[in-house]
């Protein structure tokens, strides 16, 4: 299996896995609200609403962070080889498993 087709399975299993996550944490807040709770189902929609578009606004910047950190460490590493940029420290590749595709 080369490199790309090995990162393409990670970002998809890793998309996969939030998103289910964040699915199974809107059933337990819709069963909390309904059972224990016994709000009224206006009250459910809106707090769903509410938790619905939190969670996806944190699984958005979760999700692109952990996807665009291969393309960050390629553009740490041409920014570190080009004369232009001195300063600039090379990638450290051994992070979340990547190291074989640095």
């Amino acid at each position: 299996m080369d490199q790309f087709t090995d990162l393409t399975r990670k970002v998809r299993w890793y998309l996969f896995t939030v998103t289910l996550g964040v699915s199974l944490m809107l059933i337990g807040v819709w069963w909390l609200e309904s059972a224990v709770l016994k709000l009224a189902s206006w009250e459910q929609a809106v707090s769903l609403l509410v938790i619905g578009v939190c969670l996806s606004m944190l699984l958005a910047v979760s999700a692109s962070n952990y996807v665009m950190e291969p393309m960050r460490l390629l553009w740490q590493a041409i920014v570190h080889v080009s004369p232009d940029y001195q300063g600039t420290p090379p990638p450290i590749c051994n992070r979340h498993g990547w190291a074989a595709s640095c």
